[in-house]
């Protein structure tokens, strides 16, 4: 998400100054990523932008600081970093080889697009983008099927030029069963 913003791809970035910053704050959809010094005297100013919803802070500094600002108003979120070097495409395709007939695995389309937002009730899948024909053109995403109705997905919810962030959600009364992996 930070290079999906710095590279332009999405969202806004902004600093206490452009020559040396102290602070930054960079928005993508309704993720706030806060980095820099938490004793700034500009934090206050930062915080100021449009509402912050879901925020990954720098460090506990930071945390500390939207807990005094926010209180129980805003949600601390921490992502997981992997690299496609580290997936076994072997055990991949064993998990799509041995997957339940009672499951259909899509790769998403216009109509799955449109479905999903109503079937998964996850409005994330694609908020960086300004429409699902944009992310059609510029993203990728899967889906699993049971009966019909979507119950896992996954979606490049951001992109930068070396990576992409994953959106994945698997329905209750369907995890556990290696869906979000698959898709």
């Amino acid at each position: 998400l930070i290079n999906s913003v710095l590279e332009g791809y999405f969202g806004s970035a902004y600093a206490d100054s452009k020559r040396q910053p102290t602070i930054a704050r960079l928005d993508a959809g309704s993720i706030t990523m806060l980095g820099g010094n938490p004793k700034s005297p500009h934090v206050k100013d930062i915080l100021k932008h449009k509402p912050i919803h879901y925020v990954t802070p720098e460090n506990d500094g930071w945390t500390q600081i939207l807990q005094e600002e926010y209180n129980d108003r805003i949600f601390l979120i921490h992502f997981v970093e992997f690299s496609s070097q580290s997936l076994n495409r072997s055990h991949l395709e064993k998990l799509i080889k041995n997957i339940s007939p009672d499951f259909e695995l899509k790769k998403l389309d216009t109509q799955l697009a449109v479905q999903l937002l109503s079937d998964m009730e996850n409005e994330y899948f694609f908020e960086n983008f300004q429409s699902i024909e944009d992310f059609l053109k510029r993203g990728i995403g899967y889906c699993i099927l049971y009966n019909g109705k979507i119950v896992s997905a996954a979606t490049s919810m951001a992109i930068s030029k070396g990576a992409i962030d994953i959106e994945i959600e698997t329905s209750e009364g369907f995890q556990g069963k290696g869906l979000g992996t698959i898709v």
